[in-house]
Order: C-alpha cells, then structure tokens, then sequence
C-alpha cells in the first residue's frame, strides 16, 4: 500500500515534468519562427527604405512616397510579431521556473521518502534487537 502510493506520486510529478518538458520544447520552436519573423520583417524595412532612397536621389517623389505606406505597414506588423514573441518570452520563463519547481517537489518527495524509510527500518531493527533480549 504505500509502495503503491509511492509509486503514483512519483509517476504523476514524472509525467507532469515530461508534460512541461514537452512545452519548454514547443515553445522554443515558437520562438525560432518569431526570430526568423523578425528577421523578415526587418531585411523588408531595410530593403524598402535603401528603394525609397534610391527613388529620392533619382528625385522620384512619388515612387518613394508610395513606399512610405509600405514601410509603414511592415514596421506596425512587426511591432505587432515582437509584442507576440515578447509574450511567449513570458510563457517560456513561467515553464521553466514550473519545471523548477516541479523537480524540487520530486526530490523532496524522494528525500523525505527515504527519510521515512530509514526511520522504518531503523524501528524494525530496534523492535528485533528488543525481541531478542
């Protein structure tokens, strides 16, 4: 019985930090897709704007004007990916400092079991050095 019971607490806290293991995992592949979102989106601003450049020492207004909506499109799209990432940036440490603590709960389990253990057995051999006298 409580061999039993030991054994499905530590199967639950084990599942639970494969379960948050699992997360930390899906959540870096997140991040590397925003990072490369970013990239993109900033190799564009630049691009447009070395074009909207051109288009001004050309004397072109009107092309580099029109690039204005673009880039401007681009930098509220971005600025709209970094507030995604910088909230995955928070899931990302609440799953670490969960994994933290969910190792610290397994090992304090596992101490005090062996503790309560050793204080069985320690009992057991008293009780049999008394039996003996």
């Amino acid at each position: 019985e409580p061999l039993t019971k030991f054994k499905k607490e530590v199967i639950k806290l084990g599942k639970f930090l494969d379960d948050l293991t699992k997360r930390k995992i899906e959540i870096q592949n997140e991040e590397l897709g925003f990072e490369l979102k970013i990239s993109i989106l900033n190799k564009r601003i630049a691009q447009d704007e070395l074009k909207q450049s051109e288009f001004v020492e050309k004397e072109e207004y009107e092309e580099a004007d029109a690039l204005n909506s673009s880039i401007e499109k681009t930098k509220n799209e971005l600025t709209e990916v970094e507030n995604q990432f910088q909230k995955l940036e928070k899931r990302r440490v609440e799953n670490e400092n969960e994994i933290k603590e969910t190792k610290q709960s397994l090992l304090d389990f596992l101490d005090n079991a062996g503790e309560d253990l050793s204080e069985k057995v320690q009992r057991e051999a008293d009780e049999e050095v008394i039996s003996m006298k």
